[in-house]
């Protein structure tokens, strides 16, 4: 116990007082179009990264189209990330 108010004792004065030095900064100027092409980027290797389904006979692979796990991703990151790169180009 003696440990623990000890450490909130110099804890939470040190967070008060880096708070109260802070210096405020512009923020950097990230626009949607790139948040949402990363997010595309992202999404989509995700999909081509995760382990495929096979058939069960020959362990053939599955088309990525036919796997309920991995089309989702693919799909919605390349939207995402054609609708970044729109948003990036109107915007200039």
């Amino acid at each position: 116990m003696k440990k623990l108010i000890l450490i909130f004792f110099i804890l939470i004065p040190c967070l008060v007082i880096s708070q109260y030095n802070h210096k405020y900064k512009n923020p950097p100027n990230i626009t949607n179009g790139i948040v949402m092409t990363i997010g595309g980027v992202s999404l989509t290797t995700m999909g081509f990264l995760v382990r495929p389904l096979y058939y069960s006979d020959p362990w053939i692979k599955k088309p990525w189209y036919k796997q309920n796990h991995k089309w989702p991703p693919i799909s919605v990151g390349v939207t995402f990330t054609i609708t970044g790169l729109i948003t990036i180009i109107v915007k200039r």
